[in-house]
């Protein structure tokens, strides 16, 4: 009987911008493989404008991916379940209110506003999985082999360019989407608006930059993917299109036996 397990790399650097001017990283992800074959994992990337949002994006990221491993790991041990959105739903929505709560309890003077960040997030397992999201930066369910046909979930900006959502907002619920994928994706990516310019096309991830990548990241260790993905979003060339800060998490489903 075939088995299923997940191959993961993921990075957050700081941008070329944020360097110069001695900002840290407002970017941050947390990733967690599970021994039943399914994966979840979680990106955000924290508001400039806003006084902790490194610390916001943090919290989301591992407050949601510690919320919602029990219950992937709960419901998952029949190797027939099926993720549905009315499954998932509340799990995420449950998930966003406890870390909401605990950020107004470490808020002390300042408003849960100071904490803005986005929430880019995937729960995914043998026969499909399930996007969750709010505001900008992307995710895409792609083939490895054929980088066709793709799953996108876009961004979300407001009515400037440059506007876009928080799940630190009063109404954040109203901006979350949910987007499915079956089975026949098995590489999956998420990432912040910093590294959507250049690995992103309009139909799904662009081809010249996760093929190499891809390639690279299935050959090679965790360690040698991860020192490999940072270089390349270091490089002088991506300084070019963007001083932002850059995360990228790529997932791909592996089939044994």
């Amino acid at each position: 009987m075939a088995t299923t397990s997940w191959k993961t790399i993921g990075v957050s650097v700081p941008g070329f911008s944020h360097q110069a001017a001695g900002m840290p990283c407002q970017d941050f992800h947390a990733i967690c493989p599970l021994d039943n074959g399914w994966f979840v994992g979680v990106v955000s990337d924290g508001a400039g404008s806003a006084l902790r949002s490194a610390e916001g994006a943090k919290a989301i990221c591992e407050g949601l991916v510690d919320y919602i491993v029990p219950h992937v790991t709960r419901l998952t041990d029949n190797n027939n379940f099926a993720i549905t959105e009315n499954i998932v739903h509340p799990w995420i929505v449950e998930g966003i209110e406890v870390v909401r709560s605990e950020i107004l309890k470490i808020a002390a003077d300042h408003s849960i506003t100071d904490f803005h960040a986005t929430l880019i997030g995937v729960i995914a397992g043998p026969s499909g999985g399930l996007f969750f999201h709010i505001g900008d930066g992307a995710a895409c369910a792609t083939d490895v082999e054929k980088f066709s046909p793709s799953i996108l979930s876009q961004p979300e900006n407001g009515e400037y360019a440059n506007e876009t959502y928080f799940f630190t907002q009063p109404n954040w619920q109203r901006h979350l989407r949910l987007t499915t994928f079956d089975e026949r994706f098995n590489l999956l990516a998420l990432m912040t608006d910093g590294v959507t310019p250049f690995a992103l096309a309009s139909a799904g991830p662009y081809e010249p930059f996760f093929g190499p990548l891809s390639r690279y990241l299935e050959g090679h260790t965790h360690e040698e993917g991860r020192s490999a993905l940072t270089a390349i979003l270091e490089k002088d060339a991506i300084r070019r299109i963007t001083g932002d800060d850059k995360t990228l998490v790529w997932a791909l489903r592996m089939q044994h036996g």
